[in-house]
């Protein structure tokens, strides 16, 4: 398989992230509200996305799937505007058809379904090309958009993982969910 991948679904085009993409990925890794319960913090400046960029562009030729972006297709209002990113990464390498989903929408977005048909495409494309046994998902307690997205894909509550995400010096809980047999 090419390690640059590209999936497209009705409303949203999956693609491999470019270094030419760090103005459109800073514009929603610097708002507070769309980092407030990742495990990441938002970005200051752009030398930190270019620096994030690098970092999983060299992941691509191991793991194609682990961060694509998330594009509006022409249809949509901004056609080539990248909205987000969604990830698949194998967990662990001795369980390698186990895979964890990661995802990040601008604030723009929210609520428009767009994380959602991305993480099905995103799931269909890589159960396909990898085989997936289970996938799972992390998400603070308190990030009510992201579990109920969570349980709309199918994903079932696993349980809490207590103090998960060291956020601005307090830690937060996390759900822990699951998917199992995927089709």
């Amino acid at each position: 398989m090419n390690s640059l991948v590209t999936i497209q679904s009705k409303r949203i085009t999956l693609r491999s992230l470019k270094i030419e993409d760090y103005l459109q990925i800073f514009e929603y890794s610097k708002n507070l509200n769309v980092t407030k319960f990742l495990n990441w913090d938002y970005h200051k400046n752009t030398e930190e996305t270019i620096d994030y960029l690098n970092r999983i562009i060299s992941l691509y030729k191991y793991f194609p799937t682990c961060n694509l972006a998330i594009l509006l297709n022409e249809s949509e209002t901004e056609s080539e505007k990248i909205i987000g990113t969604i990830g698949l990464l194998p967990k662990n390498p001795k369980l390698p058809n186990q895979y964890e989903l990661g995802f990040v929408l601008g604030e723009n977005w929210w609520g428009k379904g767009y994380a959602y048909e991305a993480a099905n495409t995103l799931i269909s494309f890589t159960n396909k090309n990898f085989k997936i046994e289970k996938i799972l998902a992390y998400c603070a307690t308190q990030n009510i958009f992201s579990f109920k997205l969570l349980e709309k894909l199918g994903m079932k509550r696993e349980g809490i993982i207590k103090k998960h995400i060291l956020k601005n010096g307090d830690f937060l809980d996390s759900y822990l969910y699951s998917l199992q047999n995927i089709k």
